[in-house]
């Protein structure tokens, strides 16, 4: 048995094949970069796993992460990161970071206001959604930084390759916001994107997505949006129902590769949390240990360092918001559970479906 490795734009294809080169299994390996609070984190992504169903449970796709993250943590990614089964994919160190979110709008929510003017989405909307994007997910944590270079997101997935991307028309026929929701046809009208120039921008799309709604002859429409998004702050002022659920077969995984990679990364981010608590209270240092790893983080206060002792896989679900922080003082060397709840708060790590892998 052997690994083929082929390159491509942004990503690796990596095949473990027999001697006559017959397919074992494959996955693929994304480039990527995730938001983590304003800061850019390198990220590897896993996409495609795949065995040929006569050669499954022999190990083989198995081999195949354990090659993949071999070489990861060789190259200058931070974090691991894919979408699939808790279960199978824990005994390679990763972890939940986040669950499914949904908000479900009832085409009945109120009288429908006159319908906006909408066009579909043409090239030189380009640069404004990248701006309205990333103006919407830079200070929040886990969403891909987009090539500006490509309107269309990085890597196809099922529902992406028949999405449909609308601008919406302001009053001087100028672009005003868009949405990216589902083709007609599908089971689900499902909404996965919404950026608006203006609040008073959501009125219109919001408007929009009620007659698209009613055409479609469904009774809802899905937002699938985190509940820190914009919009969903928005539909939330209507009779909305969120929906936040653990789907055992699309979870969002992550697992740390290079933990002091990471926190140099993202010193400016801890310094910030706790940029308004008195120096004297905030320790000089913090080294945080996971067993497999340790790394020190800069804190800039006066205290006495102090360090943590933590499971990585905890440690990767604290960085990413997904469980509150509750750990009590241990002792002298050990960190302030108040200090510890600005420096890990809770969050609502999200990638965009349009993104995901």
């Amino acid at each position: 048995m052997r690994f083929v490795e082929t390159p491509g734009i942004g990503t690796t294809l990596i095949q473990l094949v027999d001697d006559q080169r017959k397919l074992l299994s494959r996955l693929e390996v994304l480039e990527l970069t995730i938001w983590f609070s304003g800061v850019k984190i390198p990220v590897a992504g896993i996409a495609g796993v795949y065995t040929p169903p006569g050669l499954r449970k022999k190990g083989y796709a198995t081999n195949c992460l354990k090659h993949a993250i071999r070489k990861q943590q060789r190259k200058d990614k931070c974090l691991l990161m894919l979408f699939g089964e808790r279960d199978f994919y824990a005994r390679f160190g990763l972890t939940p970071i986040g669950p499914w979110y949904g908000i479900y709008v009832s085409q009945k929510l109120a009288a429908l206001p006159p319908e906006p003017l909408m066009r579909d989405c043409q090239a030189l909307d380009q640069a404004q959604i990248l701006n309205l994007y990333t103006q919407n997910v830079k200070p929040r944590i886990g969403a891909v930084v987009r090539d500006p270079k490509s309107l269309k997101p990085f890597f196809p997935t099922v529902w992406r390759n028949g999405g449909v991307c609308r601008v919406l028309i302001g009053s001087k026929k100028q672009f005003a916001g868009y949405v990216w929701h589902s083709a007609p046809g599908t089971s689900e009208f499902e909404v996965v994107e919404v950026g608006a120039l203006h609040p008073a921008g959501y009125d219109g799309i919001l408007a929009y997505l009620l007659y698209e709604t009613k055409r479609r002859a469904k009774d809802h429409f899905l937002a699938a949006l985190p509940p820190d998004d914009p919009f969903s702050k928005y539909l939330m002022q209507f009779e909305a129902k969120q929906v936040v659920e653990y789907k055992p077969n699309s979870r969002s995984l992550a697992r740390i590769l290079d933990l002091k990679k990471l926190l140099k990364l993202l010193t400016p981010v801890f310094k910030e949390r706790v940029r308004l608590i008195k120096s004297e209270l905030v320790p000089r240092t913090l080294m945080i240990k996971t067993g497999k790893s340790q790394a020190k983080l800069d804190l800039a206060g006066t205290y006495p360092g102090v360090e943590l002792k933590i499971e990585q896989t905890r440690l990767t679900q604290l960085l990413f918001g997904t469980v509150n922080f509750d750990l009590q003082t241990s002792g002298r060397d050990g960190l302030n559970a108040e200090i510890g709840a600005l420096l890990f708060p809770k969050f609502s790590a999200f990638t965009y479906l349009k993104d995901r892998f």
